[in-house]
């Protein structure tokens, strides 16, 4: 099985990173997307096996952000994200996990040396 953007998503990213952009106000040269996808007998859910479960495609996806962001911020960045990432994939929101992870300043090595912000 797979999913219908999987020839596309080198095309679907970078419209990804423009509308999670324009939508928090950030500059696109501060953003960087990844996600994964995770195909039947590749997770567990409540403990219960994928083949169990009612959905085919879950989808996983880290937001990194630099400590600077409080709560409701990053309430509306997992919601858009999340609401996004569902739409390119054509799948419903239940299906996407989003979850986020602040960094502290010093502590990313990025673009040949130690970020600080």
């Amino acid at each position: 099985m797979s999913l219908p953007i999987e020839h596309d998503v080198a095309a679907r990213l970078p419209e990804l990173s423009a509308s999670f952009s324009r939508a928090m106000a950030i500059d696109i040269q501060h953003i960087s997307i990844s996600w994964q996808f995770y195909t039947g007998r590749h997770y567990c859910v409540s403990g219960r096996s994928s083949e169990t479960l009612a959905s085919g495609f879950p989808i996983k996806v880290q937001l990194l952000t630099p400590n600077l962001y409080r709560l409701p911020s990053i309430e509306k960045m997992l919601a858009f994200l999340a609401q996004e990432v569902s739409a390119i994939a054509q799948t419903c929101i239940e299906e996407v996990f989003v979850y986020h992870q602040d960094v502290a300043s010093g502590h990313v090595f990025d673009e040949g040396r130690v970020l600080r912000w």
